[in-house]
């Protein structure tokens, strides 16, 4: 390698250094390193130069300034997407739609590919400036990268444009390191050097990639493109995620599965749009001619709202019904989804099919075990069905199960065949401001069958208890939807700024999303469900360390679960019948052996079978029988008295949920992992559903 060294001086105190690399290396070019730094005196051979003051510039708002400024102001907590989903909404008069979207398009990819164009960077420039100014120009650089190599921006706008917003664009006064509050004076422009260098450094990376591309004997150099770059190409996309989040990945599920995931999260964005649609729906829907439509199953229904969106869309849209049979996922629809066809008539909300799988899952289990129930002659004497969703903004499970129509025929109270079974959703929400979006949802666009009834309550979710206003003493609740806050991971092709999140800081520690995931999930289980009731806990993370260890650490509490959850029920099933035996007060613990009670068991007509008498033993010595022939045990005992909810798995069942059989897991819960599952179910968000049952009494 040759090195070529210069030095010129700029005015305010800046020295901008060369250094002109020449490699013999095969996949390099040659190129120019940039850095800069800042000096309280600067001579050159032709002597003094006089400082020379900024000219200050009117600011003009465009896509790439507001792009560069919520770079600016992002931090860990804030992400860049949010503070540039305000700034638009500040600015919304005065900005096109197309340039909303691009500006969108700036961050989204910054943070997407984060990792590579710092790496692309770090090749071209070594920067100590002043850190007044260091922000701004690395989002500056982080922008044009982003359209030259991952965009394929035209050059002369990546560039001209985006160092264009360095002209205008003005800093505040940066506070003191003392503490002492912000500095003294107005805001000032950027240094034209440091315009100068931003310039040099994306024209070098330009250069680069032109250099890069015909080496590569690559025909495709029109820039207008977004084929992946060259340079691009030679960066890990493994980058783009924060060490500690590649190494929990890896340690979770191995190197191919979360080499799928990432490539998923970087490549796939942006691709679709998943409605939820009920059947049948809430209200009969009219035509332009405000005729009413009626239909007669739910597929006429779907090809209805489909010809309503290809009529709406001024481009060519492609539709599917995934197989959850719920949802119907749309591509290259365009324009403001306020403004799409019937979405006024709240009959379909945004909603990623992994999202919808708890609340399919919490509705499967009712309806299982109320037609149990009513086919073994125990009709369901309850007025209505309470269900509680548990932090359920923004609150599209809570529409699940408000749309869910129960059928009367599980009632005995019913005489009218047909009708839907009253049902009462509880949605808790401990933030108010995403409880005023519950409420605009649910409450002023959504439409829900005339027997279902919300209500809000704006609370942390371990401090609320059923009302016994609204509900009588003998009322119960007979499911619990349980997502709890968490980090989102697997939600990164959406909110790609989870990719380098600080999750460490975020998970662990006193008030972490660990505690508070676990807090949530003991309460639900202990002071709210009684005795059969179902709870689905759930996240949309990708880490283990959310959603199979809560899961675990709650079941682990009490000794009778098992990981092997069709064991754990047969052995509960022999549990009970075994103590039946111990009540006819002709067995107790001394007179009883493991053969008696196969006696007792084929008097009684069951067939005992090898792996039934190896349970039978292990349910007697579970038993512990005390001087007054009690047939509870002393861990029941225990778990009585601290009011511990003794919960067992309800496995997911093949066929259940079309489509998402691969996804079960070896404890009969879901983990889908995004990028993973076949055909269009490869596109979707990751998220983990583990559904119980308390099968003792509160």
């Amino acid at each position: 390698m040759v090195m070529i060294a210069s030095a010129f001086v700029l005015p305010n105190n800046i020295v901008i250094h060369r250094e002109l690399r020449h490699s013999h290396h095969p996949s390099s070019s040659s190129r120019m390193i940039l850095s800069i730094s800042s000096t309280s005196t600067i001579r050159n051979s032709n002597n003094n130069q006089t400082e020379k003051k900024s000219t200050k510039k009117k600011h003009r708002v465009t896509s790439r300034s507001l792009a560069v400024e919520a770079l600016v102001s992002s931090s860990p907590s804030y992400p860049a997407v949010q503070i540039l989903d305000q700034k638009l909404q500040q600015n919304q008069s005065i900005i096109s739609e197309q340039d909303k979207k691009f500006a969108r398009l700036l961050i989204s990819t910054v943070e997407r590919h984060l990792g590579q164009i710092d790496s692309i960077l770090s090749q071209f420039t070594r920067s100590d400036t002043n850190k007044k100014y260091k922000s701004i120009v690395q989002a500056c650089l982080r922008i044009g990268v982003a359209q030259l190599l991952f965009i394929g921006t035209p050059p002369h706008a990546a560039i001209g444009e985006t160092v264009e917003v360095l002209k205008y664009i003005q800093i505040q006064p940066s506070r003191s390191r003392q503490g002492q509050g912000r500095g003294k004076g107005s805001n000032t422009n950027v240094p034209k050097p440091l315009v100068q260098f931003t310039n040099a450094v994306l024209r070098n990376i330009l250069r680069a990639e032109e250099k890069a591309r015909k080496n590569n004997n690559d025909e495709n150099d029109n820039h207008s493109t977004s084929s992946l770059s060259v340079l691009a190409s030679q960066t890990d996309m493994r980058d783009n995620l924060s060490p500690w989040f590649l190494n929990q990945l890896e340690k979770d599920y191995g190197a191919q599965k979360t080499n799928q995931m990432i490539s998923h999260f970087i490549n796939d964005f942006d691709k679709y749009i998943d409605l939820s649609i009920p059947y049948p729906p809430p209200v009969i829907t009219k035509d332009s001619d405000n005729h009413e439509s009626s239909f007669g199953n739910r597929n006429e229904y779907i090809e209805y709202l489909i010809s309503q969106f290809k009529a709406f869309s001024s481009s060519t849209i492609s539709t599917t019904v995934l197989p959850n049979d719920y949802t119907l996922r749309i591509r290259n629809m365009g324009g403001s989804l306020k403004k799409w066809p019937l979405f006024n008539d709240g009959i379909y909300w945004v909603q990623d099919v992994s999202a919808s799988l708890p609340a399919i899952s919490l509705l499967n289990a009712i309806e299982k075990q109320r037609n149990t129930n009513t086919n073994n002659g125990n009709a369901n004497e309850k007025e209505e069905i309470v269900l509680v969703d548990m932090c359920s903004a923004p609150g599209g499970k809570t529409a699940q199960l408000l749309s869910h129509q129960f059928s009367t025929e599980t009632s005995k109270n019913s005489n009218t065949e047909g009708n839907t079974f009253p049902v009462h959703v509880h949605a808790i929400e401990a933030s108010s401001k995403r409880a005023k979006t519950l409420k605009e949802n649910l409450c002023d666009r959504l439409t829900f069958p005339s027997t279902s009834k919300v209500s809000i309550h704006v609370t942390e979710g371990q401090n609320w208890v059923l009302p016994q206003k609204t509900h009588p003493t003998s009322s119960s609740i007979e499911g619990i939807l349980l997502d709890v806050p968490c980090s989102a991971s697997g939600t990164a092709s959406k909110r790609p700024d989870v990719l380098r999140k600080d999750y460490q800081s975020v998970l662990s520690g006193e008030n972490g999303l660990l505690e508070i995931q676990q807090v949530l999930l003991r309460h639900c289980a202990d002071n709210l469900l009684d005795e059969n009731g179902v709870l689905v806990f759930a996240t949309c993370s990708i880490l283990k360390q959310e959603s199979e260890d809560q899961v675990h650490k709650l079941l682990q509490r009490t000794t009778s679960t098992r990981t092997n959850t069709k064991e754990m029920q047969e052995k509960e099933d022999w549990r009970h019948a075994i103590e039946t035996l111990y009540k006819d007060n002709s067995l107790n613990e001394q007179n009883t052996s493991v053969e008696m009670l196969k006696d007792y068991l084929r008097h009684a007509g069951q067939k005992v079978s090898g792996k039934k008498i190896d349970l039978i033993q292990r349910v007697k010595d579970y038993i512990i029988i005390d001087d007054n022939n009690s047939d509870i045990t002393q861990e029941d005992k225990e778990i009585e008295n601290n009011n511990i909810a003794e919960m067992i798995t309800l496995p997911f069942e093949p066929g259940e949920i079309p489509g998402f059989d691969n996804a079960i897991d070896e404890n009969g819960w879901l983990r889908v992992l995004p990028g993973t599952l076949p055909g269009e179910l490869k596109y979707c968000d990751g998220f983990f559903v583990a559904r119980l049952v308390r099968i003792n009494s509160r």
